[in-house]
């Protein structure tokens, strides 16, 4: 371990580190201490049931976003893990069964709208989403819901609020792939 931190890399570690105690000098995270040993103090502390019953909120939380956004105006990707992931359509194009069905002068528009309202949200702030290209598809938005404090009228107030982006960027209602 000490070969791999052994240049002591100013950005590798802050400068408030109390040596004696810091367990970031002894991991390959450096800074960002050791995440293992944290986790196993979480599971002492508040049992597998507890993480069980998180996670099973999670898919929870999933499929509440998903069922929302499936009665509004939004194209949903099939979900992986903790992630709902979406496209939106313009209003002027029709709403086909996948997002591979369009051509590619139809991606481009849909990639156009897309990257404008994901802009949008980050202008505003009004919550942290990534956005991500794949497989020469357009930018699709992807909303993580593993938070703990993620409660239904929350999840309400984020599909309302991105309804509003979308219908401010004239977009028409679509169809949902789940």
């Amino acid at each position: 371990m000490d070969e791999v931190t052994a240049l002591n890399g100013n950005y590798l570690f802050t400068s408030n580190q109390n040596i004696k105690y810091s367990l970031s000098l002894k991991s390959l995270q450096c800074s960002r201490e050791a995440y293992a040993f944290k986790l196993w103090l979480m599971f002492k502390h508040h049992g597998l049931e507890h993480f069980q019953n998180l996670i099973q909120k999670y898919y929870k939380n999933q499929e509440e976003l998903i069922n929302h956004l499936s009665d509004r105006v939004l194209y949903v990707v099939e979900p992986q893990y903790f992630n709902v992931g979406l496209w939106f359509i313009p209003k002027e194009m029709e709403v086909k069964e996948t997002i591979t069905d369009y051509t590619a002068a139809e991606i481009e528009k849909i990639d156009q709208l897309n990257l404008a309202i994901y802009d949008q949200i980050l202008k505003d702030g009004f919550m942290k989403v990534n956005s991500y290209h794949f497989n020469n598809l357009p930018l699709f938005i992807r909303i993580i819901v593993h938070h703990g404090n993620l409660t239904t009228d929350i999840i309400s107030e984020i599909v309302a609020y991105l309804y509003k982006i979308y219908e401010s960027f004239g977009s028409s209602p679509c169809k949902s792939l789940i």
